[in-house]
């Protein structure tokens, strides 16, 4: 985005404009990045002390908005148009509780105060999704691009997103596609990604490579929870986004770089 370089006190014409062209290239960047269903709003926010961008989604003003999602429901169209390769996040799904029903009958103390604002602060859901997290090395390079898939995978484990055993599997086949990749092997490239992929669809009914961008089947019905193992050997949408990525650089591989 623009700089602001004017000292607001000195020249504050300078500053506000600046301010204003920077906001401008942010919001051109929102609308060309970020998607949303209809009804809905798209936004960033940053935190640049934590270098931490989220993406934001809302419902809607209007009152033939819709006030969110049913549990349950489901709703297309949300959609983050990036280069990077997708990598697996966690999503804040907040409820609609700014005056939770019942609540408002307790004493006006601090102590329940806390209690209360504790209860709306924990009113949401975490989630595993796709991001655009992994950057395709430029100039091309496949082993680089393996090695950054893997290190991403690795992160997974404290997500609760995948077991130990199955890191370990995966880390190893990973290591041959390193190794394939660096000498330009493509039988091996192709046998490593078979590994993987067999390993991470083995564990999801009806998950293939080509379901990795719109995957319709039933997905895993037990929320992440960063402090637990992972309870099934890979989460479904860590394995889409194995086969997602994989699937490129499989695709790379034949074609050249």
């Amino acid at each position: 985005m623009p700089p602001i370089t004017a000292d607001f006190k000195a020249d504050s014409e300078n500053w506000w404009q600046q301010r204003w062209a920077q906001s401008s290239a942010k919001r051109e960047f929102e609308n060309n990045t970020v998607k949303a269903p209809k009804g809905w709003s798209a936004g960033l926010r940053t935190d640049e002390e934590a270098n931490q961008t989220s993406f934001v989604f809302t419902p809607g003003l209007k009152d033939s908005d819709p006030s969110g999602i049913n549990p349950g429901d489901t709703l297309r169209g949300f959609r983050v148009d990036r280069t990077e390769l997708p990598g697996v996040t966690t999503a804040k799904m907040t409820g609609a509780t700014d005056e939770p029903w019942g609540l408002d009958a307790l004493p006006e103390t601090p102590y329940w105060e806390q209690k209360v604002d504790e209860i709306q602060d924990l009113d949401y859901l975490t989630v595993p999704v796709l991001a655009p997290i992994i950057v395709v090395p430029s100039p091309y390079n496949g082993a680089e691009l393996a090695k950054r898939i893997k290190t991403h995978m690795a992160s997974w484990l404290k997500l609760g997103l995948i077991t130990q055993d199955t890191l370990d599997r995966l880390n190893r086949s990973f290591d041959s596609l390193i190794a394939a990749q660096t000498y330009n092997n493509i039988a091996g490239t192709r046998e490593a990604v078979r590994e993987i992929l067999q390993e991470a669809y083995s564990h999801h009914r009806g998950l293939d490579h080509n379901k990795n961008e719109e995957d319709d089947d039933e997905h895993d019905a037990v929320p992440i929870n960063s402090k637990a193992p992972a309870t099934v050997p890979i989460n479904r949408v860590a394995a889409r986004t194995l086969s997602f990525d994989l699937m490129y650089l499989l695709t790379r591989a034949y074609v050249g770089r």
